[in-house]
């Protein structure tokens, strides 16, 4: 019987501090401005998908970015935040966050997360230009070599 009630205990009290931070992670990606972005997303792709449908009712876009929507995937994104972050780290971003150098990083995160693609585009380009042009000058051309055929098997002796 001590054994079921211990068992119980724990099994509340597990829910419960994770419930708690679920709802810490909720509260951080909040602050991280991760549903704003989201709603962003969703509201370009309507825009986008609007043109292409356009007998569509405003009706089935409207539920297309609901809220229901935006809430579903972030309970899914619940566990990533779990898996790589505590509690303490998850109050500790939230704290950050809320600070003037946190929301000012909310607000420049997507512009900076632009130039650093463009940045990393044009760095590829330019390594991939050296690495080929040093394959190129390393790779002998079939023009270039004379050929010469493998010299013959030797000779097998005899059985017995």
């Amino acid at each position: 019987m001590k054994k079921i009630i211990l068992v119980g205990f724990l099994a509340i009290s597990t829910m419960g501090w994770s419930q708690a931070k679920n709802e810490k992670i909720m509260e951080l990606m909040e602050v991280m401005g991760t549903k704003q972005n989201l709603h962003n997303i969703l509201n370009t792709m309507v825009v986008q998908y609007k043109s292409s449908y356009p007998n569509i009712s405003s009706e089935f876009w409207k539920k297309a970015i609901s809220e229901e929507n935006v809430n579903d995937l972030f309970n899914r994104m619940i566990p990533l935040y779990s898996k790589y972050y505590n509690e303490k780290e998850i109050n500790d971003l939230i704290v950050f966050y809320k600070t003037p150098t946190g929301k000012k990083m909310v607000e420049t995160m997507p512009q900076v997360m632009n130039e650093s693609m463009q940045i990393g585009e044009k760095w590829g380009a330019e390594i991939g230009s050296k690495i080929q042009a040093e394959l190129d000058s390393q790779i002998v051309t079939t023009e270039e070599v004379t050929y010469s055929p493998p010299p013959p098997p030797p000779a097998n002796p005899k059985r017995k």
